[in-house]
């Protein structure tokens, strides 16, 4: 009955086809999502803020992680938005045997 309700009352753009429209598949309806390339024009941002070259990107993943395509995706995304940026995938395991901790 809420869903119901929530489908019924709201309504975020109202919507008139001519003809092409509605021979078009109803993928055309959907609003555009940004989502992932926002985040890594944040990445990205963050990167430059950063202003050192020796700077380079970390994702920590986790092994055998069910959700690699997301992750695929973003470090794809920060890629094609700059190349130069080195990017480097990580376990935990992985960061304990190789980083060091100093001043």
């Amino acid at each position: 009955a809420i869903l119901r309700h929530a489908i019924d009352n709201c309504c975020i753009r109202e919507l008139t086809m001519d003809n092409q429209q509605e021979k078009s598949s109803s993928i055309d309806l959907i609003l555009p999502n940004d989502a992932l390339k926002k985040s890594a024009e944040a990445m990205i941002k963050a990167y430059e803020l950063y202003n050192n070259v020796n700077a380079s990107i970390l994702f920590i993943i986790v092994p055998n992680e069910r959700n690699i395509c997301d992750q695929n995706a973003l470090i794809d995304a920060v890629q094609k938005l700059k190349p130069t940026i080195r990017v480097h995938l990580k376990t935990f395991e992985q960061l304990t045997d190789e980083l060091l901790l100093d001043e």
